[in-house]
């Protein structure tokens, strides 16, 4: 797997720093098990161990491993095995910066993620000032990003849609009928005041998820038939 130009790669982990039991640190962090460097993936019981690390382009398919971004540079003495394109795993590395993704919106993390291939998976994180620096790379898919998130910011939501984001994907609107109910009417109530015409795809989705309450709120409650611009 490749490094960036700086011969740097990335980690995410979780807030607590503690991933498999092993707590990660700034400076030298050596793996506390045996490495094997010829892992046979077809060996069930032999698990592969070591390290994993990814590339700056490839940040995107990692993001939910946890909030905290690691910097990463490799020993002189680092094993390193490539386990998939956009992975790898060592036996050590040098943790030389964290960024928590939740928060900070530095330049120096601006400069990193802007290497990334993908951006709507930074909204996952709910950082308002972090996604308005990537706003005008965001597409319809930041809003399915935002509502996977554990905390599911509907400010947020309502600020990008439909001002940045004009249009909703079915697997944004599959998960708004998924989720919590209260936060479920809330953005349905929201989404159908700016497009009613949303509501067809709400109630075949309720139904065939078996949102029974949902189904109920889509089809019976006064405040919705309100946002109806058809007269009947």
């Amino acid at each position: 797997m490749d490094k960036d130009i700086n011969g740097l790669f990335y980690k995410f982990i979780p807030e607590s720093y503690t991933k498999w039991d092993f707590t990660y640190k700034i400076g030298i962090n050596i793996d506390t098990k045996p490495f094997i460097i010829d892992y046979d993936i077809n060996e069930r019981d032999l698990e592969p161990t070591g390290l994993y690390l990814t590339n700056v382009w490839y940040l995107y398919k990692y993001y939910d491993y946890g909030p905290i971004l690691c910097e990463v540079k490799l020993c002189e003495d680092s094993i390193v095995v490539d386990f998939y394109k956009s992975e790898c795993r060592a036996n050590k590395f040098n943790i030389i910066r964290m960024f928590d993704l939740r928060s900070d919106s530095s330049d120096d993390l601006f400069q990193i993620l802007k290497k990334c291939k993908e951006f709507n998976w930074i909204c996952y994180f709910n950082n308002i000032n972090l996604i308005n620096k990537f706003i005008n790379k965001l597409d319809y898919r930041c809003i399915i990003y935002i509502l996977e998130s554990k905390d599911i910011n509907i400010k947020l939501i309502k600020y990008l849609y439909p001002s940045k984001v004009s249009i909703l994907h079915e697997q944004a609107i599959s998960t708004i009928v998924n989720i919590e109910y209260k936060k479920s009417k809330k953005l349905i109530k929201y989404i159908l005041s700016i497009n009613y015409d949303y509501i067809k795809e709400f109630k075949e989705l309720a139904i065939w998820f078996k949102k029974y309450d949902v189904y109920k709120y889509l089809k019976h409650s006064k405040s919705l038939k309100l946002l109806n611009p058809v007269k009947s």
